[in-house]
């Protein structure tokens, strides 16, 4: 085997471009199998004579793509399609796919490259990427068996039917009408061709959120069963932030700068959610139930692992099993701007039986007594998510927008 270490983008050094030329040359090489996080026409485009390359020679290009975290575009998509012999797309809800794999074979020998390279302009020449390319010699056991196990990955990554499906036409545009992923749409992101590097790609790798339709998701769940993630030990528990004391009526200086929802979720409140209880010997609850309402989400799990996910959740010491975080969140209440306000979630499995099925809860803490002391039954609180991890939190007698996975 020979193997070299591939960097870009520096001019003495080689690129995915590079490594699918390779491919489209080698007339022995007849099967070229990629699996790769995220596609745009922005990449296909660039590589679409070398693909075809392979294709004219009666070679096949079998592809499987990613979706997740808004890298895919519906060009890109529609490129695929027109380029493969056989394309699909994975999504495992609540896990990011990000695979970079690129193997071409035939004959006695295979090309392999493994790295950062998505089929994106970035991922074709622009960004700095790094990765292996390795010439595989197929009269050789050890180098047989590398083959072997990518295109095993491959096939396994097919064989999972509820998170891995079949990309054409039809399931495309399903897949556009689903409210849960996000697919970017380059001809409305296109950036003006004018820059001072004529080079530069006509978008970035960066996602953002363009559709906000709500409608049945087609992704199950995955059958495999996966390794556990290690936990961070010793972990210390949360710390406390200052508290903050919140008007009772009217609002604090400043404004809300907008914010870019990636994920929202909201409810409409009754009694309990609005710390207003139906008697006045039941004391309020002091929390905000993050309950599934009419989404298509599992919210035993979705607040923890996918709303509030990689966020630093710590430990309670007074209660086993509880994982708790304070999440800054800028806060308008009926019209009032009330600033950031931290905000203390916990999330506790056993309250799944005690607690209407709902582990995780949002305190309302410093904006409680505001809660209290007006009456926001029939209102809606929304929940949002956007870029660079800023939350905002808004009382409205409307949503903010269509739920966001």
């Amino acid at each position: 085997m020979e193997v070299r270490f591939v960097v870009q983008p520096f001019q003495d050094g080689n690129d995915l471009r590079d490594f699918l030329h390779a491919v489209a040359q080698d007339s022995e090489l007849t099967t070229l199998r990629i699996i790769v996080a995220w596609a745009k026409r922005s990449g296909l485009g660039r590589a679409a004579a070398d693909l075809q390359a392979v294709r004219n020679r009666g070679g096949k290009v079998l592809a499987v793509v990613g979706v997740s975290e808004g890298g895919a575009t519906e060009q890109g998509l529609k490129a695929l399609i027109e380029l493969s012999d056989e394309v699909l797309v994975f999504h495992d809800s609540g896990r990011t796919f990000h695979p970079k794999v690129y193997l071409a074979e035939g004959g006695d020998h295979a090309l392999l490259l493994v790295g950062s390279h998505n089929l994106t302009a970035g991922g074709i020449a622009w960004n700095y990427e790094a990765g292996l390319w390795c010439r595989l010699d197929l009269t050789q056991r050890a180098d047989r068996q590398i083959r072997d196990d990518v295109v095993a990955y491959y096939e396994r990554l097919k064989a999972d039917t509820a998170v891995c499906l079949p990309l054409d036409s039809p399931s495309l545009a399903a897949m556009l009408m689903d409210g849960s992923l996000i697919i970017q749409d380059e001809d409305a992101n296109r950036r003006s061709l004018e820059s001072t590097q004529p080079d530069a790609p006509e978008d970035t790798d960066s996602a953002q959120v363009l559709d906000e339709q709500v409608t049945p998701r087609l992704f199950g769940k995955s059958a495999e069963t996966k390794r556990r993630a290690p936990v961070l030990t010793p972990r210390a528990p949360a710390k406390t932030p200052p508290r903050r004391p919140v008007p009772a009526t009217g609002s604090v200086p400043g404004s809300r700068q907008p914010i870019i929802a990636a994920r929202r979720w909201f409810k409409r409140m009754d009694g309990t959610a609005a710390q207003q209880p139906p008697s006045p010997n039941t004391n309020p609850t002091g929390n905000l139930r993050l309950s599934q309402e009419d989404f298509s989400i599992d919210h035993k799990t979705y607040f923890y692992r996918v709303f509030f996910g990689g966020l630093d959740w710590h430990p309670n010491v007074n209660t086993s099993d509880m994982d708790e975080l304070w999440v800054p969140m800028e806060t308008v209440v009926v019209g009032d701007y009330l600033g950031e306000i931290n905000f203390h979630i916990s999330h506790l499995p056993s309250r799944i039986s005690g607690q209407g099925n709902v582990p995780t809860v949002l305190h309302w803490g410093d904006l409680g007594r505001r809660m209290r002391e007006n009456n926001y039954v029939g209102l809606y609180v929304t929940l949002e998510r956007g870029d660079a991890d800023r939350f905002a939190l808004t009382i409205a007698d409307q949503p903010m927008g269509q739920f966001l996975y």
